[in-house]
């Protein structure tokens, strides 16, 4: 084998290996555990885990409200309030997000192609679906 095959060959190797990933708020590199990556936003950014923890829990926590208050069979106002409360939690925790990756030197928001890209065309989706299924519905 010539210099010249082997140089071909090392530069197809970089080529091939998988890049590493790098936190983006601090830059740091990150391995391919899933884990080691929860553990590094969980101690580098505890604000920004905090955000997201909000942002990600607050369905939960309507569900959970909706199934407590139908149990009581409290009335709809009280349906209502805890739409407004959940609403208050997503938003505190967007807004905590759009600030931590604002202090990061970021956007506060990903670009809305970078959104789309990562799975984002569901949140588009999923509304338009419901208000079809409740017209739909609605006709009967």
């Amino acid at each position: 084998m010539t210099a010249k095959t082997s140089t071909k060959n090392a530069k197809r190797n970089r080529a091939a290996a998988p890049a590493a990933d790098t936190c983006e708020l601090c830059g740091t590199v990150l391995p391919e555990a899933t884990s080691t990556r929860l553990d590094h936003l969980w101690s580098a950014h505890r604000r920004y885990t905090g955000a997201l923890a909000l942002r990600i829990g607050t369905p939960l926590l309507f569900v959970a409200s909706v199934g407590a208050l139908a149990l009581a069979g409290a009335p709809q106002w009280a349906f209502l309030l805890a739409l407004a409360l959940c609403g208050g939690v997503l938003l505190a925790g967007m807004l905590g997000a759009r600030t931590e990756r604002a202090r990061a030197g970021l956007r506060p928001a990903p670009p809305f192609g970078e959104l789309l890209q990562g799975g984002g065309f569901r949140f588009l989706l999923i509304p338009a679906l419901l208000l079809l299924l409740v017209l739909l519905s609605s006709r009967h």
